[in-house]
């Protein structure tokens, strides 16, 4: 609140080049901005998960809601190699392809949903790499809907 009340004040000093000076250096003050995206961002971090927090984001930035889930995705696969195939899931290239056709060998998931896991990992990629071409927010949509639906019952039993 002492923060707006500066900013208001500045607007009412009645010296427009002093006003606009004070206005500048608060909207550019890295302290105040993190207080004020603490204001706004904190209460939504501590009441929802990744997933909840992709989909509430995905309108504003779909590429940030599909970095989000993408990381909640990774941490899916990686119970799911503990559960299933007895070991951590490792860090190399290839590796969750290669869970994803080994879940689906044990019958831990189906065709459709190997083929499902595969597009999301492709919404991953396009989501979290330099130079891919950002996800769409329909295509995140689908990628935090396909997560909930085939591998969030992976974290409960």
């Amino acid at each position: 609140m002492a923060l707006w009340a500066f900013a208001q004040t500045t607007k009412e000093f009645g010296f427009p080049k002093t006003a606009a000076a004070a206005a500048k250096e608060f909207e550019h003050d890295l302290w105040i901005q993190r207080r004020r995206v603490a204001q706004v961002v904190r209460p939504f971090l501590r009441q929802y998960g990744s997933l909840q927090l992709a989909q509430i984001l995905v309108d504003e930035d779909a590429k940030l809601a599909g970095k989000i889930a993408a990381e909640e995705y990774e941490r899916l696969l990686g119970v799911a190699s503990v559960k299933f195939c007895g070991r951590t899931l490792p860090r190399n290239k290839g590796a969750a392809e290669r869970l994803i056709d080994e879940l689906e060998r044990k019958r831990k998931i189906s065709l459709p949903d190997k083929t499902e896991l595969r597009r999301i990992w492709e919404t991953r990629n396009a989501a979290i790499q330099p130079g891919e071409v950002p996800p769409t927010r329909e295509a995140v949509d689908v990628m935090i809907d396909r997560i909930l639906s085939i591998c969030a019952c992976w974290d409960r039993s």
